[in-house]
């Protein structure tokens, strides 16, 4: 897919960091986290994070790279030992263990990926055995982690989002990404052509422990967690609380109320604007790329316009070391020494390697441009809720919302493989007018802009005036 708009800066970021996901995957699926470790980025060995290289392979799907994320799955439930009921959670370039902890979280992040694999036109006989697999993951989680006392899953030993500690808490991240993982599961079935309402009622099992126990209601917002026994576990509110909208349509009302928390707490300034961090307490001294792609993802939804041109200017200014790749966190200032042992390591161990923003406005406070999970997570919402096109030959939508950029144009998207051939679409967005065409006829089209919303059938091509 190429976009083509105003802005010059937001075309290339995405088609370099799209191309990048695609470059730094080997033939046998190795999945590079960090693009340019081997180019003198020094946060990580070189190695295979398995949810940061499934949320890749979820992305490359989505835009017609099936072949890609069938190899970046194939090498990560291959690897993983058939003995081990968890996937690994991360893999040394020789498809050995790197770091083994256990994260309940993870199968969901594959079976997502097979799931839009299989929409996009995927070989069905090379998914099935990735399938299988998958199933036996999900029982195990369900069979070692489940709660059925609370209809939730616990985290396992390594809450890598929540700190980084090993007491296995019911929490809000896992249990989101597991509610998608079932459903993505029930569809991979059905395309399959197996039955998937097992995994369907599993999900619905899953809502019910959610709305039950890690909704609060005095807040009107989503626990990020709460202890194995059920009792509160104090956190501060931060990105954690906003990111399971991702995957969890729950109560819109409780995203949109830590939305507006994350809006007016924890910000810093950047030239002329004010951006969250996303962040708490005096981790506000950086902000995560996925966090700013989940951001603007949920702005979009929402159609605040004002924070998607806030976010997405933001990009403009700031990403420049190198510009054309998303980085996996911004420093805006340095943390002050004894506040974390973790960061006191990092920032001895590289220092100079990086900068802050507020110590040099010019230099480079983008933190591992390239970073794998980070590029995926701005990718998926820029595609999908920014530039608005979603969807397969069997129905796309067309909703584009780049606000303050004037005309836009998207070529060559892959709506996926229709009688062994693959359809690609279209669109222009200008003066008033949303033209979409694709090369073969679409079941079914939606478009959308400035208040305007029209539905068509079996057709190649569909405009709408607003």
């Amino acid at each position: 897919m190429t976009p083509v708009s105003s802005s010059a800066f937001l075309d290339e970021l995405y088609c370099n960091t799209m191309q990048s996901l695609i470059d730094r995957t080997r033939e046998d699926g190795f999945c590079r986290t960090s693009y340019g470790e081997l180019n003198g980025v020094k946060c990580y060995t070189e190695c295979h994070y398995s949810r940061d290289a499934c949320e890749a392979a979820w992305v490359l799907a989505d835009q017609g790279c099936t072949d890609t994320a069938m190899k970046i799955l194939q090498y990560t439930l291959r690897n993983t030992p058939q003995n081990q009921y968890y996937i690994v959670h991360a893999f040394r370039p020789d498809g050995t263990p790197l770091h083994n902890h256990i994260q309940i979280d993870t199968p969901a992040h594959p079976a997502r990926a097979l799931a839009r694999a299989l929409e996009m036109g995927a070989d069905p006989a090379g998914a099935e055995e990735l399938f299988r697999r998958l199933e036996a993951f999900f029982q195990a989680a369900h069979e070692h982690h489940f709660h059925s006392e609370c209809n939730l899953y616990d985290s396992g030993n390594f809450n890598e989002q929540l700190g980084g500690g090993n007491e296995p808490l019911l929490d809000m991240f896992t249990n989101g990404a597991m509610y998608a993982g079932l459903l993505a599961m029930a569809r991979s079935a059905e395309l399959l052509h197996h039955p998937g309402d097992t995994y369907r009622a599993a999900a619905a099992r899953l809502t019910d422990g959610i709305e039950l126990h890690l909704y609060d209601p005095e807040h009107h917002f989503y626990r990020a967690a709460l202890h194995a026994d059920g009792t509160e576990c104090p956190r501060p509110v931060n990105w954690i609380n906003l990111y399971p909208a991702r995957w969890y349509p729950g109560r819109i009302d409780a995203w949109r109320n830590v939305s507006e928390y994350l809006w007016t707490h924890g910000l810093n300034q950047w030239y002329s604007r004010e951006i969250p961090s996303g962040e708490s307490n005096f981790m506000t001294f950086r902000t995560m790329g996925k966090v700013i792609g989940q951001l603007l993802g949920f702005a979009a939804r929402e159609r605040r316009a004002d924070r998607v041109e806030t976010l997405l200017r933001f990009l403009e200014e700031t990403v420049r070391k190198p510009d054309n790749l998303y980085p996996e966190y911004w420093l805006h200032h340095l943390p002050e020494r004894g506040q974390s042992p973790y960061m006191d390591w990092f920032f001895d161990e590289f220092r100079g390697v990086w900068t802050s923003f507020t110590d040099d406005p010019d230099g480079d406070y983008t933190v591992d441009s390239g970073n794998c999970e980070q590029c995926s997570v701005y990718l998926a919402h820029f595609s999908n809720e920014i530039i608005g096109f979603r969807g397969d030959w069997r129905r796309v939508e067309v909703a584009p919302f780049l606000a303050g950029y004037g005309s836009f144009e998207v070529r060559n998207r892959s709506l996926g493989v229709r009688d062994e051939v693959e359809v690609h679409g279209s669109f222009r967005l200008d003066d008033g007018k949303l033209e979409f065409s694709a090369d073969a006829p679409v079941e079914e089209i939606v478009l959308a802009a400035g208040g305007v919303r029209e539905t068509f059938r079996h057709t190649a091509a569909a405009w709408i005036y607003f």
